[in-house]
């Protein structure tokens, strides 16, 4: 798996050891300290920090140079621990196997959820303490089984199937408590969440998708306005009406949509999309990820987007397959899938 950063590149192995790069020089980070040892089954990353969620279901952040590693204090319960992270611009977000969601970071817009809002920005000491979501009384009991965060806010998917949302919101407002979004997905069974930029998105039991927001990863050919009440992305581009499996996302990078027929396709804002020769490009609506090359006949289960290279985990070997800018593992610039760097190689993104 990778991860993007404004300053490097980051990469987990098949045994879960982290590196990061610059230029094409590859430096572990896992090996000594507190990481050593560690299988690191998750990354994410804002524009300061890094967080990598462990095998154990612990939580690490460091600096996006290392300097120094901190195993994160979250007050779980017994038999609770962290099963997901994302991340916006400046913060990070922490779902547990309880349903609940913490968050460390700046909260500038509202991001932690918890009625709060530091406009103030955040040291060294407040990007490593954990603030747990709070609900208002309309949603009070509430469970999550999916999040993820945008530039300014974050999406969550309930244990019932509905959408909620805090930080940055449609008006360009501080949401500092969750609200629940309605309108065309209300009746709809919801599964997961995704996020780019200040886009927001929920998939549907039936491979329907919808997005709200604002921003090219809308994915509706809608360019400069706000979109208030979710609408379906399905008719649009080339996913032309089809179902869609999984969904990934990025905060910076591009949307990509895994189809049940087993293509790719993407769309979004400056990115390595894999849609032509282009290294990076973008598109306001779904266009195919190019799997005529190195990813025909291939069952793709997994997609890193990134800013400046994306990669896809394939079934058939669980080898990583990269597109976007070489540079990072001394390779050359490719538009399209083209190679292939084993399941036990550091790639970029």
């Amino acid at each position: 798996m990778t991860c993007t950063t404004p300053a490097t590149d980051y990469g987990v192995t098949e045994e879960g050891n982290v590196y990061y790069g610059q230029g094409n020089t590859h430096v572990p980070v896992s090996q000594t300290g507190l990481l050593a040892g560690k299988k690191i089954d998750q990354l994410a990353c804002n524009n300061t920090l890094m967080a990598g969620l462990d095998s154990l279901g612990d939580v690490y952040i460091w600096e996006i140079i290392p300097i120094s590693i901190t195993k994160l204090s979250l007050p779980l319960a017994v038999g609770e621990k962290a099963i997901s992270i994302t991340s916006t611009f400046a913060s990070f977000s922490i779902l547990t196997s309880a349903g609940r969601v913490f968050s460390t970071g700046q909260n500038n817009y509202g991001q932690f959820g918890n009625g709060s809002v530091d406009t103030t920005q955040s040291t060294r000491a407040t990007d490593r303490i954990p603030n747990e979501l709070k609900f208002p009384a309309a949603l009070t009991g509430t469970k999550l089984k999916s999040i993820a965060g945008g530039a300014s806010g974050v999406v969550g998917i309930t244990t019932d199937g509905k959408a909620i949302q805090w930080g940055l919101s449609d008006l360009g407002t501080a949401t500092p408590l969750p609200r629940q979004i309605y309108g065309a997905i209300t009746d709809r069974t919801l599964v997961s969440a995704g996020a780019a930029q200040n886009s927001y998105l929920a998939l549907d039991s039936k491979g329907m998708l919808y997005s709200w927001g604002s921003g090219l990863g809308l994915g509706l050919n809608s360019t400069g306005t706000t979109v208030y009440e979710p609408t379906l992305v399905n008719p649009f581009g080339s996913i032309d009406k089809r179902p869609v499996a999984k969904l990934f996302s990025q905060w910076a990078g591009p949307v990509f949509a895994l189809l049940q027929d087993g293509t790719l396709h993407t769309w979004g804002a400056s990115g390595a999309m894999g849609i032509d020769s282009l290294i990076v490009t973008r598109s306001p609506i779904p266009a195919a990820t190019d799997m005529s090359g190195a990813l025909q006949g291939k069952t793709i289960l997994n997609v890193f987007p990134g800013s400046y290279t994306s990669s896809a985990q394939i079934a058939e070997d669980e080898a990583l397959y990269w597109w976007g800018f070489g540079w990072f593992i001394n390779e050359p610039n490719v538009g399209r899938p083209t190679y292939s760097i084993g399941s036990q190689q550091l790639i970029p993104q």
